[in-house]
């Protein structure tokens, strides 16, 4: 776990260790977020890339974390037009804070204005939309990745769970 990035030395907690040191070197050198994903079998993030051309800035971008839904999510974000691939993506995006998930339940915001609150098993969005995270604090050479199981992101065609309580409230 990366505690302390400076240029001159890098200060790690190493599971195996029982106190920080700081080295002036990193253990295995982090790749770009175009480069992690297809080692983590997001195979359709090239596509995603092709149809929102801006996301290649994020492979530039510092500090920031990205809770990756699977590539099922990816594919069907990908029959959206531009705007809301974009929104689709803002919607999994916190920029400016590189997050650790750990055991306290902490609340972030989206760069497409949503409210995201989430601890180390599980992330839930404003509206009800809950993901299991299935790996946790990835880094790459701009900020970290969140691997959850589902989208945060309410599809068009989908009905959020506050719809839905709403729905059964009026017919009570």
């Amino acid at each position: 776990m990366l505690l302390l990035d400076r240029p001159e030395t890098s200060l790690f907690l190493i599971p195996s260790w029982t106190t920080a040191q700081a080295i002036n070197f990193w253990p295995i050198q982090p790749k770009s977020l175009t480069e992690t994903l297809p080692l983590l079998n997001i195979t359709v993030w090239g596509s995603v890339q092709k149809a929102l051309p801006s996301l290649r800035t994020l492979d530039k971008e510092r500090d920031f974390t990205f809770f990756l839904p699977p590539n099922s999510a990816l594919l069907t974000a990908l029959s959206l037009p531009s705007d809301g691939l974009s929104d689709f993506i803002n919607a999994h995006l916190v920029q400016n804070e590189r997050i650790l998930l750990t055991n306290n339940t902490k609340s972030y915001t989206t760069v497409g204005g949503g409210s995201l609150q989430g601890n180390k098993k599980w992330i839930s969005v404003e509206g009800g939309r809950n993901a299991t995270v299935l790996e946790r604090d990835l880094l790459t050479t701009g900020g970290l990745i969140q691997l959850i199981d589902r989208s945060l992101y309410v599809f068009p065609n989908e009905t959020s769970a506050v719809e839905l309580g709403a729905t059964r409230r009026r017919e009570l």
